[in-house]
């Protein structure tokens, strides 16, 4: 069924709540959906849950995080364009900010060696949660022996060649439209007037132009006013990443940890997987990790040099989100319904195991087997963290917690 529909007209939820999801959002994409769904939906009865659902499935149709889509979506259905502005920043902004202020001390103060043993524990735990984040999107996405096919290509690709990953998306999104596709559209065009239609195609063709005219002001400040690198570099990666990544955070962390490390040198193996962990550790979407990446990459440029290295890696991760969530909104239930979609984004969801096997196996080989022989304190301490994530008995940040008390007490 093709739904036009207006957002519906609700009392406007204040900015504090939209900032109290983000405060409270720990414990990676799974644990923030299930927080909104319980904030949003069964506390506050903001929206009920056909909507929430409507709005996960459109979340996983797009490049980029699925929480913050999801937000922004609910933002929108409850008091329009505003409402899903106040919505996502309200859910980014508190992590951002934490996020850049403990990049800068960790760049200031990482050589403290109380520091050290601390990020030297908590590398095993982010390896378990890499690892166990690939064998749930492996469970969910590698159904037929085409997917399996896909995710090995991707890896494959991935190892051998460097600033492939948009080309992989393109290839893995054309086999799956040509091979996946199940041929049964189901959508129906709702009567509407032509008015109406074209008040809503406008409304979001706005929508898009105000979005691109953002971003490209931002670029040619980047390519005029900034430095070349690092500010050009952050917009390359990090738009890249936010354009072109399906499957939620994880691929999007694999790409621009990867660039950050080998192409532009602008982390070191140890210190991408520091970032990692803070990511994990800081509420807010685990896309923040761009963030860090940002700001360490303009770390050379003075105390508000990084600030501003951090600020846009934020803004060129979550303004295409908000962007194409506001702009397609109107049209979620039709774009899902088509099935040369669905069999196409199946495809990239195969190729997105590929991608996360090549960050598990970079995170692996730095933490457990960092010289010419493995370190068992490292691969026991990430076997113990990967089944306690699986089973999910102990919650994410209390096993960060642990790793990090660990490092201190007993590798300082």
């Amino acid at each position: 069924m093709m739904s036009h529909a207006a957002p519906d007209p609700v009392t406007r939820p204040p900015l504090w709540l939209w900032l109290k999801l983000g405060l409270m959002s720990f414990g990676g994409p799974a644990a923030h959906i299930s927080l909104i769904q319980n904030e949003i939906c069964e506390r506050r009865k903001l929206a009920d849950y056909d909507t929430y659902l409507r709005g996960l499935n459109f979340a996983v149709l797009l490049p980029g995080p699925e929480a913050v889509q999801l937000v922004t979506y609910l933002g929108w259905r409850i008091s329009g364009i505003p409402g899903a502005l106040l919505a996502g920043a309200g859910f980014v902004l508190p992590g951002a900010l934490l996020m850049i202020a403990a990049t800068l001390w960790i760049s200031a103060k990482g050589d403290l060696p109380m520091v050290q043993a601390a990020f030297a524990g908590v590398q095993p735990v982010i390896v378990a949660f890499v690892t166990a984040a690939l064998f749930k999107l492996a469970r969910s996405n590698l159904k037929s022996k085409f997917g399996l096919m896909l995710a090995v290509f991707a890896l494959i690709t991935m190892t051998m060649f460097s600033g492939v990953f948009p080309l992989i998306i393109l290839i893995s999104a054309a086999f799956g439209a040509l091979l996946l596709i199940d041929g049964n559209d189901y959508f129906e065009l709702n009567p509407h007037t032509e008015e109406s239609q074209a008040s809503r195609k406008r409304t979001s063709l706005a929508v898009l132009a105000t979005g691109s005219g953002i971003w490209l002001a931002l670029s040619a400040l980047c390519i005029w006013v900034l430095p070349f690198n690092p500010y050009l570099g952050i917009d390359i990666v990090i738009s890249t990443a936010a354009m072109a990544t399906f499957g939620g955070a994880y691929p999007a962390v694999a790409f621009v940890g990867e660039q950050a490390v080998t192409s532009w040198g602008w982390l070191s193996r140890s210190e991408m997987i520091d970032g990692l962990a803070l990511a994990e550790t800081i509420p807010g979407p685990l896309s923040l990790y761009n963030a860090f990446v940002g700001t360490m990459a303009a770390s050379g440029h003075g105390l508000w040099g990084a600030v501003l290295g951090g600020a846009l890696a934020v803004v060129f991760t979550f303004l295409p989100s908000f962007t194409m969530v506001i702009a397609f909104a109107p049209y979620v239930d039709w774009l899902y319904s088509i099935s040369l979609v669905r069999a196409a984004l199946a495809g990239v969801s195969a190729a997105v195991v590929g991608i996360i096997g090549k960050l598990a196996l970079v995170l692996i080989y730095a933490v457990c087997i960092p010289g010419t022989s493995p370190n068992w304190v490292n691969i026991a301490v990430a076997l113990v963290a990967c089944a306690a994530i699986i089973t999910g008995r102990i919650p994410p940040l209390l096993l960060i917690v642990a790793g990090a008390v660990f490092g201190i007490l007993f590798l300082g």
